[in-house]
Formats: structure tokens, sequence, C-alpha cells
């Protein structure tokens, strides 16, 4: 665990332990090019309002969660890690305005990416496949949810009682249900013209 700011941690194998990395109320850190694996419960920890870090190109797997953002994290940034064979992914709770780009999230035995209770973060350019949920959402409103590819999961995209998010020009391929939705009403183009 980390209680400070400006800190990297880069090409390290974490692995064996209760959490692989945990930072709180952290910012403009770094968790970058990491082997991140086999931890009891997270792989990657962000909580107690962490803001402005960035976590990139690492490759985790075999914990509980992922990569996990908590309790008003916001303006962080995940991209381009392979996170696999977790229980879940990539989960944001209670957390906001963060970035969720370019990373794989396949082969986790619940959800690929999911948000619960959070709102206007983005979820763009994934490839979320084999999952039993690709991309799930939990009371969570006013996300953008676009240009992902989403294939082989028993639900593409599940939203519970989530509404008001944008969600456009995603690929669905061969999911159980493309989409499934509960009391839930979003907008499912994009708001402006795109060329």
């Amino acid at each position: 665990s980390i209680n400070s700011n400006n800190i990297t941690v880069k090409n390290s194998n974490l692995s064996y332990a209760t959490v692989g990395v945990e930072f709180w109320k952290t910012s403009n850190s770094k968790i970058i090019n990491n082997t991140v694996s086999n931890n009891w419960y997270d792989g990657i920890y962000l909580r107690d309002y962490s803001r402005n870090n960035t976590i990139a190109n690492n490759i985790v797997l075999n914990n509980y969660f992922g990569i996990t953002l908590r309790y008003y994290s916001s303006n962080n940034t995940i991209a381009n890690n392979t996170v696999s064979n977790n229980c879940v992914g990539i989960y944001l709770e209670d957390s906001s305005n963060n970035t969720i780009a370019n990373n794989t999230a396949s082969l986790n035995y619940e959800g690929g990416i999911g948000l619960g209770y959070s709102s206007k973060n983005t979820i763009a350019n994934n490839t979320v496949s084999n999952n039993e949920f690709g991309i799930d959402l939990w009371y969570s409103s006013k996300n953008t949810i676009a240009n992902n590819t989403v294939s082989n999961n028993d639900d593409g995209i599940l939203l519970w009682y989530s509404s008001n998010n944008k969600i456009y020009l995603n690929n669905f391929i061969k999911n159980g249900n493309q989409v499934y939705f509960y009391s839930s009403t979003n907008i499912w183009n994009s708001t402006k013209q795109i060329t």
C-alpha cells in the first residue's frame, strides 16, 4: 500500500500477495509494464480519492479482481493492459471521469469490464471477449462506451438500472445476448456526426 504522490511502479513481478499493488489517496503516479498475477484479492487497486494516475501496459492475470478503482477515484487512465483469467477483469466502483481504453479483457470468469455506481467514465477501443459479461454497468450513468469489440461473451453489454449512457460504434460478435438491459434507457448513437 502506498499513500503518497508521484510514485512509479514498473517492470516488476507482483505476485502471490493479498494485493499486488495498492495506491490510496495517491495522485500523479504510474503503474506500468508489470506482470501482476495470482494475488488473492486485487491485482492493481486504486482507492480513496486516488486521482490522475496511469495504469498502462501491464499483464494482469489470475487475481480475483484484475484492476480495480474504488471510493471516489477519478481522472485515472487504464490503457493498453492485458487482463485475463481473473474473476473480474477491470472494475470501477463509486469512481468517475476515468478512461478505460485499448485494453484486452478476456477469459475472466465474470465480467470483462464493469462499472458499479460510477459515472462520466469513458470505455473505448477495448477488446472484450470470452467473459460471462463483456461490459456490465450497475447503477451507473452518463458513461460513454464506444468503439469496443465485444465478442463471445454470455452477455455482450449488460445494463442494470443504468441510464443516460452513450453507447455507439461498438462491434458485437457472437455474444449469447448482444445486449441485455433491465430498467435502463440509454443513447445508442453518437451525439454528433462522425466522419
